[in-house]
């Protein structure tokens, strides 16, 4: 249960919607209902989905553990068998497809090499695996609404 919080909690991190950051709260306030119920002992509220297929969760670890490393991440997805019925079973669940999981954690990890480093953007591009700066500014544009180096200016 508390993996599969922390999972929702990061998936609407990386959200650009104006919902994501009430969904995000409400996820962390379920993880915490739910620490608080273990350490007392009591019974938890499951709120696994219906599936509950472990596939979904080592689905969303592959695209955590290559993050930036977009054909590490396209091998290891077609090593998974029956990727087409668990792609729509992972979208079920995240609200969202892999690919589209996998570029929201991309620019998650962009932000925060913006913020947290003195890298130039071209720098980042190559670090998170683009090919081309160009590429990455559209994909950043395309879930933030901005450019990088206006985000990095202010933040949002």
């Amino acid at each position: 249960i508390f993996k599969w919080l922390l999972m929702k909690i990061s998936v609407e991190h990386s959200g650009s919607s104006p919902s994501s950051a009430v969904a995000e709260s409400c996820w962390l306030r379920l993880l915490l209902v739910n620490v608080d119920r273990w350490v007392r002992r009591e019974p938890q509220t499951s709120v696994l989905p219906a599936t509950g297929r472990s596939e979904v969760l080592r689905l969303w670890q592959i695209i955590q553990d290559t993050a930036g490393k977009p054909a590490e991440f396209g091998r290891r997805v077609r090593e998974i068998p029956n990727y087409n019925s668990l792609r729509g079973d992972f979208t079920k669940a995240f609200g969202a497809s892999p690919s589209q999981v996998a570029l929201r954690t991309r620019i998650q990890i962009a932000k925060n090499l913006l913020l947290e480093t003195p890298l130039s953007i071209k720098q980042i591009a190559e670090e998170l695996g683009y090919a081309r700066q160009h590429e990455f500014t559209r994909a950043f544009h395309r879930v933030t609404g901005g450019a990088p180096t206006v985000w990095r200016e202010h933040p949002h």
